[in-house]
């Protein structure tokens, strides 16, 4: 998650000098790594392309990235689901 807190910094001005261009590309960059809080970086992209921060206004992007962030979530919700129904017995419990 370095390169998500980094982009933060970029974006906001802290430690360095402001510079939502960088923060964007850096915020993308760590999504194509493989970024494991996918969230986090999902919302600050939607909101950079919602906003125009760093970037020209696009909200269909903005729109493509919240999507996004919707079926990560659904796919958690689906996965507890799954759990409750059939859960994993724990070592000691066999």
């Amino acid at each position: 998650m370095p390169g998500y807190y980094l982009g933060l910094c970029y974006l906001n001005g802290i430690g360095t000098s402001q510079n939502r261009q960088r923060a964007v590309a850096i915020f993308e960059n760590s999504l194509k790594s493989g970024n494991r809080h996918h969230t986090e970086l999902l919302k600050t992209l939607a909101d950079c392309y919602e906003r125009g921060l760093g970037v020209p206004v696009n909200r269909r992007r903005a729109q493509e990235y919240r999507g996004r962030i919707k079926k990560e979530q659904d796919d958690i919700v689906e996965l507890a689901r799954l759990l409750l129904e059939d859960p994993i017995p724990l070592k000691n419990q066999e």
